[in-house]
């Protein structure tokens, strides 16, 4: 008979949502898994406690301690499993293009286009001038981060991509071929947990989701553009951010 399948979740950016979602599911799975984020991420996953499963192994890296020294204290172990999955590679491009992964590597894709091949385009506010100047004079210039993501990009084996519209677009623009694609939708609600409720008829939701801050988000021209939905749309229109 053979052994389990064996695999390493990695998280040390963001997204503490996504890495709930998929650490609920590897719960429940029949595959074993190593999972390696930080302190704080797993913190703002909301599971208080590292639940008992028999088939999850939780590393987290401490608040002090750099994430890649955390990583390569733990490659053997990493290297000793069947894959790799990165729910997230948002940033350490350099140094994790120079850890020595000799199994099959995995990134999880939020934004195609964005991820593939990001484009600079300035929105002219004093506060995101002031991030955009930074961040072109501290990731592109001085730390060549675009160079670098490139690299680290060509050694992933699987690109996942959380819907397959996201996934069909990134084929489309030639960011990558079919044989490195594949879909893993994250679910946000559990079958076991989802109560179904009557749908309101009444109004039509828009909801914005994430932080509520006016520097970095247009929220006039969110509203200049919902009563045109009246052309489209006879119900009222409610907004939720």
């Amino acid at each position: 008979m053979n052994e389990k399948l064996v695999f390493s979740i990695i998280e040390l950016d963001y997204h503490p949502e996504v890495l709930r979602d998929l650490y609920l599911l590897c719960a429940s799975s029949k595959y074993e898994f190593l999972l390696f984020t930080t302190e704080e991420i797993w913190h703002q996953t909301g599971i208080k406690e590292i639940q008992s499963t028999s088939n999850i192994r939780h590393f987290l890296c401490p608040k002090k301690q750099d994430r890649i020294e955390f990583l390569d204290l733990h490659l053997d172990s990493i290297n000793q499993t069947d894959g790799i999955f990165f729910s997230t590679v948002a940033s350490l491009y350099k140094k994790l293009s120079r850890l020595n992964f000799q199994v099959p590597l995995a990134v999880h894709v939020h934004n195609s286009n964005a991820y593939f091949k990001p484009r600079f385009i300035p929105e002219f506010s004093r506060y995101q001038l002031f991030k955009d100047v930074s961040h072109i004079i501290r990731k592109t210039i001085i730390e060549l981060d675009d160079y670098h993501r490139r690299k680290f990009l060509a050694r992933v084996n699987y690109f996942s991509f959380p819907a397959d519209s996201i996934c069909q677009f990134a084929l489309s623009q030639s960011y990558i071929s079919s044989k490195r694609s594949f879909e893993h939708a994250m679910c946000y609600t559990l079958a076991s947990t989802y109560k179904h409720e009557e749908l309101d008829t009444e109004y039509v939701t828009v909801v914005v989701p994430g932080s509520i801050d006016q520097r970095r988000r247009d929220y006039d021209k969110l509203l200049s553009i919902i009563p045109r939905l009246k052309t489209h749309i006879q119900n009222k229109t409610r907004l939720v951010l």
